[in-house]
């Protein structure tokens, strides 16, 4: 595990968020939600690994969260919650 591993998953998911707000149908945004949180969860996993390493321990996320969700705080995005809906 490296801090470049960490980044380069961080920005995937950044950038699959930007993607997912843009897209104008829910077809287009699922997919691009469901990268983001596929990369997070990957960051976190890296991020678990390594802590797991330096000190033996583990932290699971709460129930009905992603691991990612549980470690940066935020909610689980809704994948509806912001596609315009067609006309």
């Amino acid at each position: 595990m490296t801090e470049d591993d960490i980044e380069y998953f961080q920005h995937r998911a950044e950038v699959e968020l930007e993607m997912a707000q843009r897209a104008v149908t829910p077809e287009v945004m699922v997919p691009h939600v469901e990268l983001a949180n596929a990369y997070l969860e990957q960051v976190e996993a890296l991020k678990r690994s390594a802590s797991e390493q330096e000190d033996g321990g583990s932290a699971d996320a709460p129930e009905g969260k992603s691991a990612a969700d549980a470690a940066s705080g935020r909610p689980h995005p809704d994948p509806t919650a912001h596609a315009p809906l067609p006309s």
